[in-house]
């Protein structure tokens, strides 16, 4: 979040961003990498939330270690081939579209854990320390 250093929520699957929203995203990386492509990160996003039939948007961003090459030639089709995406399991800031999504949340400090499944809302996120 924007000017607040926030505790860290390990191990998200999901991550929604709205207009004006600012996140820092930290990756692991691998100490020790194999292969000689860089390796890609899928960006996905629905046009509706509320009805996915309606079709996508996709890009990629490359994430490159030492004598990796880019493919400069891969392009993301139209429906977005090969962005299929893995079940929900660990979700910041779903858009809580029933009652219910929001009172099943995962609360601080139940995200901590993270093995935990479920969606974590901003409200339950801890600052590392108080202004």
């Amino acid at each position: 979040m924007d000017s607040l250093n926030i505790e860290p929520v390990p191990d998200l699957t999901d991550l929604w961003l709205a207009a004006g929203e600012r996140y820092d995203i930290v990756v692991k990386t691998k100490a020790k990498y194999k292969s000689r492509l860089a390796y890609k990160i899928r960006v996905f996003g629905y046009t509706n939330q509320y009805n996915h039939a309606a079709g996508g948007l996709c890009t990629i961003a490359w994430l490159q270690y030492p004598d990796q090459k880019i493919d400069y030639n891969y392009v993301t089709d139209g429906p977005c081939t090969g962005f299929d995406l893995p079940p929900q399991l660990r979700t910041l800031n779903h858009v809580p579209n029933k009652y219910t999504d929001w009172k099943n949340r995962l609360k601080y400090p139940q995200w901590k854990n993270p093995s935990t499944p479920g969606d974590i809302f901003i409200a339950d996120l801890s600052a590392i320390q108080q202004a």
